[in-house]
């Protein structure tokens, strides 16, 4: 019999076979791990609206609603409620304020004065394309 130094076919394709699942798990896992970063920095930005627009609500002034690509050149509430320096945030790329889905646009400016924006297809906690913010609670999910 003859020894045989080396590998054969069968076991390079397995090897190779093997090291493509790894990586495929592994940048399916980096994936989520982003949509997740990116949904908690939209949030955090979110946070400092909240707090402007109850701010507004508290002193019974107008929430102006923010455009779908705002900038963060517009102010929260609208002139004459004495808080007209609170803008709305701008939000991380692919995002965007929601003045009509999942709520209506007059909920800027009830009582609970929640408001909701598009995450870009990043699922939230709660797992929906959106993210709900409540003045009320003063958080978004």
């Amino acid at each position: 019999m003859q020894n045989k130094k080396g590998f054969t076919l069968i076991e390079i394709l397995v090897v190779i076979a093997i090291i493509v699942i790894l990586a495929t798990v592994t940048l399916l896992l980096l994936n989520t791990t982003t949509s997740k970063g990116n949904v908690s920095s939209a949030s955090t930005t979110l946070k400092s609206a909240v707090l402007a627009v109850a701010a507004c609500k508290t002193v019974n002034g107008t929430v102006r609603t923010p455009l779908n690509t705002e900038t963060g050149a517009n102010s929260v509430c609208l002139a004459g409620a004495g808080l007209g320096n609170a803008n709305w945030p701008t939000l991380p790329t692919g995002y965007a304020y929601n003045a009509g889905a999942p709520a209506p646009a007059s909920t800027y400016d009830s009582i609970s004065c929640s408001f909701s924006v598009s995450t870009n297809g990043d699922m939230t906690p709660a797992g929906h394309t959106y993210l709900t913010c409540s003045c009320a609670s003063q958080k978004c999910e």
